[in-house]
């Protein structure tokens, strides 16, 4: 989907802003791993040097918590009868912008019993695409001009509005 490639060019957008920064690319890596958020990830690597470990800790927070509307929106198609709830905690730390909207396209049409392993395998494999677009960024950050690294990070939004207005739909019964 059209996702994967926002995905890829925000993240090497970002992977150049956490070198101009100084952040190593292991932490960008981590980072990306356990906040998965580019927005939070920007706040966190732009304040780090800045701010007391606390207030960077409470801003990312404050900048997920945008999430938990988008984690109550599909864990109803995710659960079933027979899936214990612990079976929903990957899927709940996966859920980003890019999974939830293809999630909510793509979940209905896939066996209810298997959307557990087919929603982690896209939010997995879109997370694996965002470290590698970091590193690739991180490396490629001398070599690419700022004004084209700072772009990169705001084709995201604009890829959410377009998805979000691709999917929704009027449906007349």
């Amino acid at each position: 989907s059209v996702f994967f490639y926002v995905l890829v060019g925000n993240y090497v957008g970002l992977g150049a802003l956490a070198h101009e920064i100084g952040f190593s690319f292991w932490w960008m890596a981590l980072s990306t791993l356990l906040v998965w958020a580019a927005p939070a990830q920007v706040i966190l690597i732009s304040t780090l040097n800045t701010a007391a470990l606390f207030e960077v800790a409470l801003a990312v927070t404050l900048s997920s918590v945008r999430f938990l509307p988008m984690v109550a929106a599909i864990v109803p198609m995710l659960h079933s009868a027979e899936r214990r709830q612990r079976a929903l905690l990957v899927p709940m730390h996966l859920t980003a912008i890019s999974v939830w909207v293809e999630g909510m396209r793509l979940l209905p049409g896939v066996p209810r019993g298997e959307r557990v392993p087919f929603y982690n395998g896209l939010g997995l494999g879109l997370l694996a695409a965002a470290v590698m677009a970091s590193a690739v960024g991180f490396y490629l950050a001398t070599k690419l001009p700022p004004v084209l690294s700072a772009a990169l990070l705001f084709v995201t939004p604009l890829a959410i509005l377009l998805s979000t207005s691709r999917n929704a739909r009027s449906e007349e019964h």
